[in-house]
């Protein structure tokens, strides 16, 4: 089974530490879309790879212009929005799209 990976705006006792400031490493599946800390918006499902494509987007952003505090990201394929909701922990605003694919049947 693959590695379970979370990231949260809170500290998360029963996970490991992972490499990122706000990643952790659930040592089995539990479901967390059933915590109080889910449903408050505060942690999410997300694999280690794309935690950390938004922290070194982020990073060299920040090295390049300062704060993040006035810019805006445009994510145009936002589905189902863990990178977006990253982005925005990381300080960006965020405006946010994705086109549904359209539904085709074969007879």
């Amino acid at each position: 089974r693959p590695t379970f990976w979370i990231r949260s705006l809170d500290p998360v006792p029963e996970a490991k530490p992972g490499p990122i400031e706000g990643s952790w490493e659930l040592e089995s599946w539990r479901p967390v879309q059933e915590s109080a800390e889910y449903r408050a918006g505060r942690l999410m499902v997300q694999d280690i790879s794309s935690q950390l494509l938004v922290r070194e987007f982020s990073q060299f952003a920040k090295q390049s212009w300062g704060s993040l505090a006035d810019k805006t990201v445009l994510d145009l394929c936002a589905a189902p929005g863990g990178k977006t909701t990253g982005l925005a922990w990381e300080g960006w605003h965020v405006l946010a799209t994705d086109r549904q694919a359209e539904t085709r049947t074969s007879q």
